[in-house]
């Protein structure tokens, strides 16, 4: 098994306990968790540096081994746990040197910095042993891995450049921190879960492991600690509290049933186990400017920093990755190209047929999770662009939904602001410094309840799917065969958020973000089916006559420049529209284009471009148009409809 990137170690904010008692009153780690800054810093040792120690022989104070480990111990448990753990368990024949931070061996050579076994992780099927160490790196911050044992027992494989590479000391080879780490005893047993998302123990108990290998689990007695195979390195995922990313983010998102959408979309992974479905899907397409990466920034701060969102190139060689690392949980892609090559569709129809892996070792079933994506154009209309059939199994788990139907694109109501520009900006700011907290906090009460909440999603989800179905989604253009599908996943993502404010998570009335998926559903695409030429020429003759004071009549003006608000041009023998004003007129341009007949559109004859080049003498800053024969544009009576 390939080693992979290691994680920090234990959380410093705290979010693997739970924030309320069964009393319903906050517990330590929910006042820590709204309350803390960008990140509580790990103290740099447990004992007093070298200026420290300076100081006290000037000051003629003594200071016993004792009293120094209690002064830095004081600072941060989960420190003080780890040296008490290294002092306690270090094998016979090594030293831990408290001063240089060193272990040494019983020549009295140096071995490497501090380390300690914390666990040998298995699978419940008694295959795939490890060994989980924690350690601290040249920074002295506490981090966490798990190895294959094989990788130990024999001093080979990647264990040991990982941990240099992760910046821990090392002062002898691969095999001295092997022969090191191989003669730890009384070891602990834990289970190896071998992706994040859901992990059903031996005994039924259920426990979600988060990417970074945080576990939130249901309070019980004795039970035996989870560790994930390959976490993420966290880097500083949590920022803020999760006050602050209420009043700033989420209050301000009430209004704007999009925005609303993708926070009840970001928390609604761990719901898929309960209702079989597998894959959710999202994709929002339209011009750039109307709040498609904004919208995707939101959706990631609830679990974690919106700087890694990711963009859809990345998905194309690093598939694996991105599913395992989202399993169960919320994947954001951004920039759907408009012309894609190969491997992202192929990385697209992977995701839509639930694939990226192979099932997982407990024999259940391939990636599950949420997908929020932004393109530019419909997903179905680049298939057909590209004269194929779109899949079916894209057609029901993917949803293509307009981000042109608001006032402001994906933004409805501004709260105040004098724009949507600097809505967009405040919201923007917000997500980088209040992030983190949702995704926790939700997990937190949803384990701690979970049997209930499964039963009610059971119940719920079949009454809001078929309202859905007949009432938001009757109309649009999803394949009859497919709707109850769609329908349902809608109904899951209302559901969340509903669940999001019963819990107190989410500032939003009851019922608000029910709406706000009734909303995204009256969005999906509306159309009277394919255009065929007649009905493209009709729709484009009704755009330039609706604009016909913005197309400059070049016979009458002459040669001219670019103006911000021209449409386009025209002579007596072309039409000449710019391509901004169309798209931002038409989702569905380039399916309009296709159906116009070959002797209409008239390219300039570049590769692989519909546009044509502007001349000088008409037009001086030459700007790229689609070019229309004006006569076979206006020729035939336009239908009625």
């Amino acid at each position: 098994m390939p080693l992979s990137a290691a994680t920090e170690g234990y959380s410093l904010m705290f979010i693997d306990q739970p924030d309320q008692h069964k009393n319903g009153g906050p517990t330590a780690a929910a006042e820590h968790r709204d309350n803390v800054g960008p990140r509580d810093p790990v103290q740099q040792s447990n004992s007093p540096t070298h200026q420290q120690r300076a100081k006290t022989a000037a000051s003629g104070v003594e200071m016993s081994d004792e009293a120094e480990r209690a002064t830095a111990e004081d600072l941060h448990p989960k420190l003080m746990h780890f040296y008490t753990e290294l002092r306690h368990g270090l094998p016979d024949g090594y030293v831990f040197d408290e001063q240089t931070k060193l272990i040494f061996d019983i020549a009295g050579s140096k071995v490497c910095g501090p380390i300690r076994v914390a666990s040998l992780p298995r699978r419940p099927d008694f295959k795939g042993w490890s060994v989980e160490v924690e350690y601290l790196d040249r920074e002295e911050n506490l981090r966490r891995a798990s190895f294959p044992r094989q990788e130990i027992i024999t001093g080979k494989g990647r264990f040991f450049s990982h941990l240099i590479d992760c910046g821990f000391e090392v002062a002898t080879g691969a095999l001295g921190v092997a022969t090191l780490l191989n003669a730890w005893t009384n070891l602990a047993h834990s289970w190896r879960c071998d992706h994040p998302g859901w992990f059903r123990a031996p005994d039924g108990a259920m426990s979600f492991v988060r990417n970074d290998g945080t576990v939130h689990m249901a309070q019980q007695e004795n039970a035996i600690p989870i560790t994930l195979a390959n976490p993420q390195l966290a880097g500083t995922p949590i920022r803020g509290s999760l006050a602050g990313w209420q009043k700033e983010v989420a209050a301000r998102a009430l209004g704007n049933p999009a925005l609303m959408f993708a926070i009840s979309a970001a928390i609604a992974g761990p719901l898929l186990r309960f209702t079989g479905i597998h894959t959710a899907g999202f994709n929002f397409f339209g011009t750039s400017g109307v709040g498609k990466s904004l919208l995707l920034r939101i959706a990631e701060s609830c679990g974690g920093d919106p700087r890694n969102l990711t963009p859809w190139s990345a998905a194309k060689t690093g598939l694996d990755q991105l599913g395992t690392r989202s399993y169960d949980g919320l994947l954001a892609l951004d920039g759907f190209r408009r012309d894609p090559d190969a491997r992202q569709i192929k990385a697209l129809l992977a995701i839509a047929d639930e694939a990226g892996s192979d099932p997982d070792p407990n024999g259940e079933y391939r990636w599950q999770g949420v997908l929020l994506s932004g393109s530019e154009i419909p997903l179905t209309a680049m298939f057909q662009r590209k004269k194929t059939g779109v899949p079916a199994a894209l057609l029901a788990r993917i949803v293509d939904i307009p981000a042109t139907s608001g006032p402001h694109g994906l933004i409805d109501t501004l709260h105040g602001f004098a724009d949507a520009t600097n809505f967009a900006r405040h919201l923007d700011a917000a997500v980088h410094h209040q992030h983190g907290h949702l995704l926790p906090a939700f997990l937190d009460r949803l384990v701690a309840d979970l049997a209930a909440i499964a039963t009610d999603l059971g119940k719920t989800l079949p009454q809001r799917s078929h309202f859905l179905k007949d009432s938001c989604l009757a109309s649009s253009n999803v394949p009859a065969a497919v709707l109850p599908q769609v329908a349902e996943r809608f109904a899951l993502i209302g559901y969340a958020g509903e669940l999001g404010i019963r819990l107190g998570l989410l500032p939003w009335p009851p019922g608000a973000a029910q709406m706000a998926a009734e909303a995204m559903a009256h969005r999906v695409k509306q159309d009277n089916g394919p255009r065929d030429a007649v009905r493209a020429r009709s729709t484009l003759l009704e755009f330039v006559d609706r604009n016909a004071d913005s197309i400059i009549d070049l016979e009458s003006e002459g040669a001219t420049a670019t103006n911000p608000s021209t449409v386009g041009w025209r002579d007596s023998a072309h039409i000449y529209l710019k391509s901004k004003p169309l798209r931002e007129e038409f989702n569905d341009l380039d399916e309009l284009l296709d159906a116009i007949a070959p002797d209409t559109l008239k390219p300039g004859g570049e590769p692989r471009s519909l546009q044509f080049k502007m001349p000088k003498t008409k037009v001086s800053d030459r700007p790229r148009v689609y070019r229309f024969d004006a006569q076979m544009l206006q020729h035939g009576i336009r239908p009625r409809f």
